[in-house]
């Protein structure tokens, strides 16, 4: 008697059978051959594959969401996952240890920036020595996370790099327009190790030919203008902006019209001084070959895998 089985996660049954994976085992095989070609060297159990296709999977983690996403070219509510939750109306209860310990002390104003993005009509933004988390990678992201907080718990940093990462494919999957310039000196900065450096720079790559709005520039380390700060400039509303700063022991929500002139005047004359987006992104693709090279001559002298290579934990 041939036995009949109704998914209870439809949307990743189909995918996947799409994509010729016919068994779960086959479907946990392909998870483990895309890992190694992204470099999250993964064991995905059959386990796992039946708890995402179960009638009320639970989000995949960070790791396992990126893979998940390169192989099948879509964002993951797509694939029958239920969203982050991380709106303004949800409590902190809602939310997993990760983002209950990001809220402490400042929970308001970290609700208001989550309401800022995802409402964003456009969005601008400039770093000076790390990329923009917009634009991270996971890998990236979990270094920058872990090099703010050495001691965090796999668990609470794991929480935390899923909510990042998530809040960044909003912008892409909604289209919104977004430009930012980056300093050169991000480019040799090796948060979390050269490994991790030449998937970023890979990363940016990769983002600027899937998000078509998407514009990228490079402000060059010999600029005569320079800005020794941060920002982030989201538009709440046709010509109305905010700008959101990042300091050490706490943020800044600014939305005065004056101040946000500043902001503005500042953000043009760094598009002004920084390279085209064309040579930005030739720029970056440079500099990620001479990575890739330095690591390939580091693991043929020293005998040892360029994947492995001073990696950080995922």
């Amino acid at each position: 008697m041939t036995r009949t089985h109704t998914p209870g996660n439809p949307a990743l049954v189909a995918a996947r059978r799409a994509k010729g994976w016919y068994s779960q085992a086959e479907f946990a095989a392909a998870i483990d051959d895309a890992s190694r070609v992204l470099g999250f060297p993964t064991v995905c159990s059959v386990r796992n594959v039946r708890r995402w296709e179960s009638a009320d999977p639970p989000r995949p983690s960070a790791v396992y969401e990126h893979i998940l996403v390169a192989m099948f070219g879509c964002g993951i509510e797509r694939l029958g996952f239920p969203p982050l939750g991380f709106g303004p109306e949800a409590e902190d209860g809602e939310h997993g240890e990760g983002m209950r310990d990001l809220l402490s002390g400042v929970p308001e104003r970290l609700r208001r920036l989550m309401r800022l993005e995802e409402s964003a009509l456009s969005v601008f933004g400039y770093e000076t020595l790390r990329w923009p988390g917009v634009l991270q990678s996971p890998q990236c992201a979990l270094a920058t996370i872990y090099m703010h907080e050495p001691g965090l718990s796999p668990a609470v940093a794991s929480e935390r790099l899923r909510i990042r990462l998530a809040r960044a494919q909003d912008f892409a999957d909604r289209g919104v327009p977004a430009w930012f310039v980056v300093s050169e000196a991000a480019l040799y900065h090796p948060i979390g190790g050269l490994p991790v450096l030449a998937d970023q720079l890979g990363h940016v790559l990769s983002m600027a030919s899937r998000w078509p709005l998407l514009r990228f520039q490079v402000l060059p380390l010999t600029s005569p203008f320079t800005v020794s700060s941060p920002m982030v400039m989201m538009e709440t509303e046709p010509g109305r902006f905010a700008a959101w700063l990042e300091q050490l022991t706490g943020s800044q929500l600014v939305d005065g019209p004056d101040d946000i002139g500043v902001f503005r005047g500042t953000f043009d004359r760094l598009v002004e001084a920084a390279l085209s987006p064309e040579a930005s992104l030739e720029l970056v693709d440079v500099r990620r070959r001479d990575v890739c090279t330095a690591l390939e001559l580091s693991a043929y002298r020293g005998g040892g895998s360029r994947a492995t290579a001073g990696t950080t934990p995922v």
